[in-house]
């Protein structure tokens, strides 16, 4: 199994090279914006589709899972524990 990415990459096929050329389909919905859990939804199936089909490099798609995952505790801690009011720091 090759350890750096320069071998990885001269190891890929000739067609997954050729299928990166494509824009991806997260892209599209990252643009028109996140605003709810169905185009959150949306744009997740599209990464994973992305992901699969070698559109997206894998270290790219793991940094925005992991922010996805951050901002799923966020908003799941805004629903458990309300919305607090930001208060303005005093010195």
């Amino acid at each position: 199994m090759p350890k750096d990415t320069d071998e990885r990459s001269e190891s890929r096929p000739k067609e997954s090279q050729e299928i990166s050329t494509r824009r991806p389909r997260a892209v599209a919905v990252a643009r028109r914006g996140i605003t709810n859990c169905d185009t959150f939804r949306r744009f997740y199936d599209a990464l994973q589709c992305d992901l699969v089909e070698g559109l997206i490099p894998f270290e790219v798609g793991n940094a925005i899972c992991r922010a996805g995952a951050n901002q799923l505790k966020v908003t799941e801690m805004e629903f458990r524990y309300g919305n607090m009011p930001r208060r303005k720091l005093e010195l």
